[in-house]
């Protein structure tokens, strides 16, 4: 017969009921970053597909009528008034200055440069012909320029609308002083 000593039972019995590994404490906060991450990306996909659904209900109930292409031939014959601004009396970038005037006024300056000569005593208005005399007379009062300085003279080969030629008056005229 075999007898088994009580020892040998004791030793068996504390092997058979196994204790659960100890978890240290990097193995718990690696486990909460893991968790907290995965939390993370499930409420940023919620907040993507909301957005998405949200869009897509939009763009069901939202009528969709398409726009005409546009014709750069409209754009290009809108009412935009032309001008030519162009120094008169030689003083170094007065017509830049003439233009960023009118420009601040919505006119489009489509040249600016140097007059054939530096001899003009007055600012003068040249009227293409191109609009109507109210507008002329608008230009004119934007610049403080008298409407007795227009003339009229038509030509085909200028772009313009009208051609201002500033004189050496210009310290005279309204728009000059005004922007000093």
């Amino acid at each position: 017969m075999n007898k088994r000593s009580p020892r040998k039972k004791r030793v068996k019995l504390a092997s058979a009921t196994k204790r659960p590994p100890r978890t240290d404490k990097s193995d718990r906060t690696i486990s909460l970053v893991k968790t907290k991450v995965t939390s993370f990306l499930i409420l940023s996909l919620i907040v993507v597909n909301v957005v998405l659904i949200s869009h897509f209900v939009h763009r069901l109930l939202t009528d969709y009528t398409p726009q005409p292409p546009i014709n750069l031939s409209d754009i290009a014959n809108a009412d935009v008034f032309e001008v030519r601004v162009l120094n008169g009396c030689g003083i170094s970038g007065l017509a830049n200055t003439f233009s960023e005037i009118l420009k601040r006024q919505d006119y489009d300056v489509v040249e600016t440069g140097n007059a054939e000569t530096f001899e003009y005593k007055t600012s003068i208005l040249i009227d293409h012909g191109k609009r109507d005399q109210k507008q002329i007379q608008n230009l004119c009062k934007t610049l403080g320029i008298s409407t007795d300085l227009i003339i009229k003279l038509s030509a085909d080969d200028v772009a313009a609308d009208a051609t201002v030629i500033i004189g050496s008056d210009y310290q005279s005229l309204r728009s000059y002083r005004d922007m000093r």
